[in-house]
């Protein structure tokens, strides 16, 4: 039984209803020039594309109080643009922090409506609101 057996069966159903999948691959996380190992970085990405729209809902471990064994935890949702794009500042995106540097508790506990503001946030955004900030 891993971290999130309180929200996956939750986070599978959304993600079913989408057409994709949970992914919980991850990597690169770090703090003080030393990555956090691989096992360390549990997450949960639910990604899908909406038209020329990719979309995220994604759960990952903000290592910035330093725990590599009990990190603080964000949840965010991400727009970008789905179709290759030719320009120096990369692809156009929009990200909404939900909650930012919170006990994975707090998640648990408001998983029901981070869904609901996070596929209302994601069914709203329009190719005009992706830009490069």
């Amino acid at each position: 039984m891993g971290i999130f057996f309180k929200i996956d069966d939750k986070l599978n159903s959304v993600a079913k209803s989408l057409g994709t999948k949970v992914d919980t691959s991850g990597g690169g996380s770090g703090f003080d020039n030393i990555v956090v190992p691989k096992e360390k970085v549990h997450l949960r990405k639910i990604l899908w594309v909406d038209g020329n729209i990719g979309k995220g809902i994604i759960i990952s471990p903000n290592f910035e109080n330093r725990n590599i064994d009990a990190p603080e935890w964000n949840f965010i949702n991400l727009a970008w643009l789905s179709k290759k794009v030719s320009s120096p500042n990369g692809q156009p995106f929009w990200r909404k922090d939900l909650l930012i540097k919170v006990p994975l508790k707090k998640i648990e506990t408001n998983i029901d409506q981070l869904i609901k503001t996070s596929l209302g946030n994601l069914s709203a955004i329009k190719e005009s609101d992706l830009g490069y900030n």
